[in-house]
């Protein structure tokens, strides 16, 4: 009986609870309410409800970007080298893109005397491929004509087509 009757107690406390979280919330007003003056102690002090409202204007002011001095940007160029013209000095402003300076490097030399050499032997690479398509071409004819005559085996045709088909291939890979 005892039991039943917290029972009986705890679900009256939920029902009141319950009932009271369902009430409307009363509507706030989000417009500034006038400057009100509280008592005589308190002149000079203004008290306002805090809204939202868009900023009017702009505030133009100077100031120091400081970085903190455990995070420090590292500025320089990818390769060493010695600097030969300098466009932008320190203090200089400079926009994204612009260019700060020009290197003398090996390493640059290097890279763009590989670059040329690569190709060259690209363009030499084509010219040799175009070079024995046209002559597998030509061996290919001329054995097939000479098949036709009944000069040549039909061993000497199938060994001249396939020399003309592996030259295609070469010329695809190596354009690729």
């Amino acid at each position: 009986m005892f039991r039943d009757t917290k029972l009986i107690l705890l679900m009256i406390a939920a029902a009141v609870l319950g009932g009271a979280c369902k009430r409307a919330p009363t509507a706030t007003s989000t417009v500034a309410a006038p400057p009100a003056v509280q008592n005589d102690s308190n002149k000079g002090i203004e008290t306002e409800l805090v809204s939202t409202a868009p900023i009017s204007g702009g505030v133009a002011a100077t100031g120091k970007v400081l970085v903190p001095e455990d995070r420090m940007a590292v500025i320089g160029p990818v390769n060493e080298g010695r600097i030969v013209k300098l466009y932008a000095g320190q203090g200089s402003r400079v926009r994204k893109g612009q260019k700060l300076a020009e290197l003398e490097s090996a390493d640059i030399d290097q890279a763009e005397a590989d670059y040329l050499k690569a190709l060259a032997d690209s363009e030499n690479a084509r010219r040799s491929a175009t070079a024995e398509i046209k002559l597998a071409q030509q061996t290919y004819d001329r054995t097939k004509a000479l098949y036709e005559k009944t000069v040549v085996p039909g061993k000497n045709l199938q060994s001249a087509e396939h020399d003309l088909e592996v030259a295609k291939a070469n010329a695809e890979n190596s354009a690729a």
